[in-house]
């Protein structure tokens, strides 16, 4: 889960609007599946004007404060109630909408090319993944307080390749 939709779904929910997010970024541009419009705005896109028109209406009987939930990274990354005026909530999520289409054209451009590099892998190469996780730390149910402070870990580094056989066929590693 990506900060940039996270926030986005969150602030929308405080509207009681769930999974709509496509239909605000339409607001926006012309098309989602159009590169000039989502990084840069083409010259027909409706442009943030008329999102912020639409949600004013959609808002009009929202109390004048809004709270909703979002999250923030400053020395580490936490989830905080934020509490706004009206006007404000409109234009952060105006603002988070219009940072959205860049992120969700570059996010949906990465998968979709992924997914080719996937499908048209040949039989004498591979598409490798990698994925630093976190450190891994070895816990003994019963072990002793002390213990705690003296674990050891391991740092987990899982790989995955996806391959073809001579024949064609798919496999997994």
């Amino acid at each position: 889960v990506c900060v940039y939709h996270q926030n986005v779904k969150l602030m929308l929910s405080a509207l009681h609007i769930h999974d709509e997010r496509h239909c605000f970024m339409n607001k926006i541009v012309c098309s989602v599946y159009n590169k000039d419009c989502m990084m840069d705005r083409c010259l027909s896109c409706p442009g943030e004007g008329s999102l912020r028109d639409f949600l004013l209406e959609l808002t009009a009987e929202e109390d004048d404060y809004i709270s909703y939930k979002k999250w923030t990274q400053t020395d580490g990354t936490k989830l905080e109630t934020v509490t706004e005026d009206k006007e404000e909530f409109i234009e952060s999520l105006v603002k988070q909408i219009g940072n959205l289409t860049k992120h969700h054209y570059i996010a949906r451009c990465q998968s979709a090319y992924f997914s080719r590099c996937k499908s048209e892998v040949e039989s004498d190469s591979c598409v490798l993944v990698s994925d630093f996780s976190e450190n891994f730390a070895f816990v003994i149910q019963d072990a002793v307080l002390g213990y705690y402070w003296m674990t050891d870990h391991a740092t987990l580094l899982p790989f995955m390749a996806y391959m073809k056989n001579t024949d064609g066929s798919v496999f997994n590693v």
